[in-house]
């Protein structure tokens, strides 16, 4: 029989047995009470909320904090239960003041991350449990689930939405919409897609300063910099130019996502293709209107130089065989002095229209080819040209295009360059000609010059390119590239008996 100590030994026993099963199952079910939600996908907010008070009611703790690190080393409170701080620089000191006695933290590791910290106060003189630390373990490792599951949802819906603008934005673009409108959908889009105050697209002026161009958002036009609390800049590069910036504020203390470059990135290259399509539809408009022009010149002057030449020649022949035909029959002396005069003025119109037609295109060139034809412009020069073209007959257009590339380039030098030589060198390559004029005076030419931008043109219209390297005290160096047209129906250009292969033993040439 037990004795009275041992029957009350036995009941304490079975009393903290009984507590330890009662708390255990408490435990359990608030845990399970969180685990619900974390399945039920609530939001994170909702998580924080109820796992802030299941820890605070469990453990019989003042106080329960759930905070976030931030990227400013501060802790910014996600859900609190009792009395608490909304944001905790200096965690110490709030602690301190609260007259809190005892604290527990447990980390909150999202994704091998630390993300933020769960923290029980207590204000009781008694310390808090042994086995606390463990209790809060095991309600972190249920935030951790529902803070990634957050983290990827917002993340898949940041993407859905930034593409979503991309697209509408490409639209424009696509479109050919004006800058303008590009600019300000830009700004809009980027603005409201980061959730900033305030977004502007500037251009870099050649002065030094900056127009804005485009603005959204709450901020006045001019750069407010001392409400601004953080900003971004990105630069609008337009074919290797520095051509402006989008630059992003806002004016709340939390600082903008690391994404935001990345993503406004994204944007303003979109807005320097529309930048580059339209500048190339101007210079493609401005390069029509220059040949279209040109083109009415040159008939005009030809028109002219025939009715003053050669025309005006040809009605004086014509005048003077009626008179010498009068003469002849009249049986008079005049007639044959008369018949000589025409037959001069006939001749002198045949040199007229002979000169007429080689300031068109020089009959060395259509007969004798490139070559020939810069030997033609070489010995019209004051200062010695080394020639170096090594090309056979080209097609027409192409050969009279570098013809003209070579007379426009050598009259500079003759003209404006004061130089000692020159050279002239045309190769085949890769399927492009290519043509070099180069001498040795002061340089400077510029390439928005009249002639030059003509040539720039009349290449345009093949496909070609004119570049123009000019250096002061440098000479001056004039390329063209010229693709050569492939034959009809061929996937290459025509191959040289050379090329062929050879026939197989036994079998006929083909």
């Amino acid at each position: 029989m037990l004795s009275d100590a041992a029957v009350v030994a036995r009941a304490r026993c079975g009393d903290v047995a009984e507590v330890a099963r009662r708390e255990l199952a408490e435990e359990q079910a608030a845990l399970r009470r969180v685990a619900t939600l974390v399945a039920g996908g609530v939001p994170a907010a909702e998580v924080f909320a109820a796992v802030a008070r299941e820890a605070g009611l469990l453990l019989g703790v003042q106080a329960v904090h759930i905070g976030r690190y931030d990227r400013d080393d501060s802790v910014v409170a996600v859900a609190t239960w009792g009395r608490t701080a909304e944001r905790v620089p200096v965690l110490a000191n709030v602690l301190r003041d609260l007259g809190v006695r005892s604290t527990v933290c447990a980390p909150i590791v999202v994704d091998e991350r630390l993300w933020g910290v769960l923290c029980a106060w207590s204000k009781e003189d008694m310390p808090l449990p042994v086995d606390i630390k463990s209790k809060l373990a095991a309600f972190t490792e249920l935030v951790a689930p529902a803070i990634s599951s957050v983290q990827a949802q917002a993340e898949v819906g940041r993407l859905v939405d930034e593409h979503a603008a991309l697209r509408r934005v490409a639209t424009l673009v696509a479109r050919e919409s004006a800058p303008a409108e590009v600019f300000a959908a830009v700004t809009e889009e980027v603005g409201r897609l980061l959730r900033l105050d305030d977004t502007k697209m500037i251009r870099y002026e050649p002065d030094g300063t900056a127009t804005v161009v485009a603005s959204w958002g709450y901020l006045d036009t001019a750069i407010a910099v001392g409400r601004v609390r953080h900003a971004v800049a990105t630069p609008v590069v337009v074919e290797g130019r520095l051509w402006g910036a989008m630059i992003a504020s806002s004016r709340r203390a939390p600082p903008l996502p690391a994404s935001t470059e990345s993503c406004m990135g994204e944007f303003t290259e979109l807005v320097a293709t529309a930048i580059s399509n339209t500048q190339a539809r101007s210079d493609l408009a401005a390069s029509r209107a220059r040949i279209v022009a040109a083109t009415d010149e040159e008939r005009r002057r030809v028109v002219r130089d025939l009715h003053d030449g050669a025309q005006q020649r040809l009605v004086h022949t014509v005048i003077t065989l009626k008179l010498a035909r009068r003469a002849l029959q009249g049986k008079k002396d005049s007639g044959p002095a008369l018949v000589s005069e025409a037959l001069d003025h006939a001749q002198r119109a045949t040199v007229e229209l002979r000169e007429l037609v080689h300031g068109i295109l020089p009959a060395v060139l259509t007969q004798g080819g490139l070559r020939a034809g810069v030997d033609g412009l070489a010995s019209r020069m004051a200062v010695p040209v080394d020639n170096r073209v090594s090309v056979g007959r080209l097609p027409a257009a192409v050969e009279a295009t570098a013809y003209f590339v070579v007379a426009e380039a050598l009259t500079n030098v003759a003209k404006h360059a004061r130089a000692g030589r020159a050279s002239v060198a045309a190769r085949v390559e890769d399927g492009t000609l290519r043509v070099r004029v180069r001498d040795d005076g002061v340089g400077g030419a510029r390439p928005d010059g009249s002639g030059l931008l003509g040539l720039a043109d009349r290449l345009a219209g093949l496909d070609g390119q004119l570049r123009v390297d000019s250096p002061a005290d440098g000479g001056t160096l004039v390329t063209a590239a010229i693709p050569l047209p492939r034959p009809v129906g061929s996937a290459r250009f025509a191959t040289t008996p050379r090329d062929r292969p050879p026939p197989r033993r036994g079998s006929a040439p083909r």
